[in-house]
């Protein structure tokens, strides 16, 4: 599903204009990144937490070379599912068909 995919879906389902949701789920999307962004976390309930971590400097090996690769610290997003989102992905809902 692209993102194009849920804007028309959401509109449909709440009966509103796909520019307004685009403008919405923009609005969302512009919060999660400043908080990130910010180095503070985001907790969406229902879906799970956006969070930064840190990752530690390394060496790594470059595989058409063989030569050693310095790759410094940084940070990256992180993002813990929900118990239900984690629930629903390993037992996902059975689907009958309409007949």
């Amino acid at each position: 599903m692209s993102l194009k995919d849920v804007i028309s879906t959401t509109a449909a389902q709440q009966g509103i204009s796909k520019a307004k949701t685009k403008r919405v789920v923009d609005s969302v999307l512009a919060a999660i990144t400043a908080n990130l962004s910010a180095g503070e976390s985001f907790r969406f309930p229902g879906l799970g937490v956006f969070k930064v971590r840190d990752s530690a400097a390394r060496v790594c090996r470059n595989p058409q070379t063989g030569g050693t690769i310095d790759i410094p610290a940084r940070k990256v997003p992180k993002i813990s599912f929900s118990k239900s989102v984690k629930d629903v992905v390993r037992n996902p809902p059975a689907i009958t068909a309409v007949a």
